[in-house]
């Protein structure tokens, strides 16, 4: 009934809200940011698990093109963030759907919200944890086992105070890069089961048909692994959200960054990419050397057709975030769709 057409916001757990939001304004242009606390007694309707628990953090908000990006330092109580940075650490944490300020989903009331949140509970889901600030209301849901381990958000986007303070840290004399990414393009997942992935998704979020292909020699090539000439496969399945491409993978063979997470970390978010405003091979080469310029060297590389793609091992100094980049060219069609069209 409810169909989630655009993704509002992406987020990532860091230990250190400053030196992440520094390293964001340096390597890809993001800032100034918006800075909030959230903590009692301001941050009402606190439970987690269906428990009235007081919990506290500390917000960045900076809008990169149509999506709202968000670190969050938890600072007390126990809570999903402090629960990512105790057991896998850094890095990407869940993505939400809003409505408007921040979207243009189609949440723009309080009906809606319910009605799309009945729908979540006739699946299986359950709230995880809530919290109100101002006429702010969020709810987190436990959807990792039927979304791929992706922590699903949704709520409701009414009045709020003006930010405590809008963090600009060229203040510091920290110089941004030439080129800045004004864009996310993609947000991936990796996940056990794609097609287990793909039917939770259609089912709970409205989402598919998916596009779905097999990345493997020879019609993949080029491959490379922390500057090794490795061969590896995955199987991929695309959806356009509104104006980001989600991207579901499940490593086939070899060694890759997808099988490492399942290994170490399990299901869940794994990378986002920036491709839309790179239209030609000099732009992204100036956007490579900057990178470069900055500590940054490519983890993973391979091309499929005139597809490129380079992931940057970015984990240290992007609050555990992976960072993708590259060109998009001409490329064949799926192979597949999920679920089948008749």
């Amino acid at each position: 009934m409810f169909k989630v057409t655009e993704i509002s916001q992406i987020a990532a757990v860091v230990k250190d809200i400053y030196k992440a939001m520094d390293n964001y304004w340096k390597i890809l242009g993001w800032g100034p940011w918006a800075i909030y606390t959230f903590a009692p007694p301001v941050l009402e309707e606190m439970t987690i698990n269906g428990r009235g628990i007081p919990y506290s953090m500390k917000l960045a908000l900076y809008a990169v093109g149509n999506v709202q990006f968000e670190l969050i330092e938890p600072i007390s109580g126990p809570n999903l963030y402090k629960k990512q940075l105790d057991t896998v650490g850094e890095g990407l944490h869940h993505w939400a759907c809003y409505g408007p300020p921040i979207g243009h989903a189609p949440i723009t009331d309080y009906d809606t919200l319910h009605k799309h949140q009945d729908e979540l509970l006739r699946n299986g889901l359950s709230i995880s944890q809530t919290g109100k600030f101002d006429d702010v209301r969020y709810y987190y849901y436990n959807s990792e086992p039927v979304l791929g381990g992706a922590i699903y958000e949704t709520g409701f986007i009414g009045p709020m105070r003006e930010p405590e303070e809008m963090y600009d840290p060229s203040a510091k004399g920290i110089e941004p890069p030439e080129f800045k990414v004004t864009e996310v393009s993609q947000l991936a997942v990796v996940v056990k089961d794609l097609y287990k992935a793909m039917d939770g998704y259609n089912r709970i979020l409205g989402w598919g048909p998916w596009d779905i292909y097999t990345f493997a020699p020879p019609n993949l090539e080029e491959m490379n692994i922390g500057g090794e000439e490795i061969p590896y496969s995955m199987k991929l399945a695309l959806y356009q959200v509104g104006s980001i491409q989600y991207e579901l993978i499940e490593p086939i063979g070899g060694p890759n960054l997808y099988k490492k997470q399942l290994e170490t970390k399990g299901e869940g978010l794994h990378h986002l990419a920036c491709y839309g405003p790179i239209k030609n091979y000099d732009t992204l080469h100036k956007h490579q050397d900057e990178l470069k310029a900055n500590g940054l060297s490519v983890s993973q590389s391979g091309k499929f057709d005139d597809v490129r793609y380079y992931y940057y091992n970015s984990e240290p100094v992007l609050g555990g975030v992976i960072y993708e980049t590259g060109f998009i060219g001409p490329m064949r069609g799926p192979e597949a769709k999920y679920p089948p069209q008749k």
